[in-house]
């Protein structure tokens, strides 16, 4: 279980507490055996065969999800891993991504891109106003991490890696519309899964918490609660607040 802690700020003209807005997005893998190895790369294995699409220009009603890929396993193949995800256009900031993992009814990794890339831009994210560096009107691209990052105002991407066994169906949905969406996945079956130098066993999973909260100071926000005895790794935190004072900033 992992822990914030917001520092007990006290505005003194006024006398009362800062209350922080938290959005957490904590991404990780969940196995249902201990089987793992350390590696070097990606080993070439018998089997292994790519997929995937690119959508370009693509319009998308306000509110409307969007299939825009489907893959069923191949006969020969054990699993198969979503490997590279790009996102740009029209509104992209906001637009959201669900991935379906083995026919499931609801999305397991359900997503808006600029949150669910760490990104900043001016105007309104879950209902908070954002400034970067000072500045209104400026993005903060662009910019890299090893697995995720963002090349311009317009356009994220990441190598998340999502598993499955049988098949993936990828939608995409924007709340007010969007007259030109580009969107690119790619993937192989039968690839070994590794992740930090670790080979995954093919039953892992990925999984994604997303958390919005309104704390008091001093509170204590749960990012990632893993229960049920299950072996995983803890692959990335993404973390955002805000609130009406700068001294909020300071937690443990």
């Amino acid at each position: 279980m992992k822990h914030q802690r917001f520092a007990n700020n006290r505005r003194r003209r006024h006398g009362h507490h800062t209350l922080a807005v938290v959005l957490c997005c904590v991404v990780g893998w969940s196995a249902t055996t201990t089987t793992s190895a350390a590696v070097v790369g990606v080993p070439i294995v018998p089997g292994m065969k790519s997929f995937g699409t690119a959508v370009k220009a693509l319009t998308l009603p306000a509110g409307e999800e969007v299939v825009v890929f489907e893959h069923n396993l191949s006969s020969t193949a054990t699993h198969g891993a979503v490997q590279q995800q790009w996102h740009a256009g029209t509104g992209d900031f906001d637009l959201r991504v669900r991935l379906y993992v083995d026919g499931e009814a609801v999305a397991s990794i359900d997503y808006p891109v600029g949150f669910g890339h760490a990104g900043r831009t001016v105007g309104k994210t879950a209902n908070i106003t954002v400034e970067v560096g000072g500045i209104y009107g400026k993005s903060d691209a662009p910019w890299a991490a090893s697995s995720f990052g963002r090349t311009d105002d317009s356009g994220f991407f990441n190598l998340y890696l999502i598993p499955f066994e049988k098949s993936i169906r990828v939608t995409l949905t924007h709340e007010t519309g969007s007259d030109a969406t580009w969107y690119m996945v790619r993937g192989a079956e039968n690839a070994p899964l590794v992740v930090s130098g670790l080979q995954l066993p093919s039953s892992a999973r990925l999984q994604l918490t997303r958390t919005t909260e309104v704390v008091a100071a001093n509170a204590l926000v749960t990012m990632a609660n893993v229960t049920g005895g299950k072996p995983g790794l803890l692959r990335q935190v993404i973390f955002n607040a805000n609130s009406s004072t700068y001294p909020f900033q300071v937690g443990t």
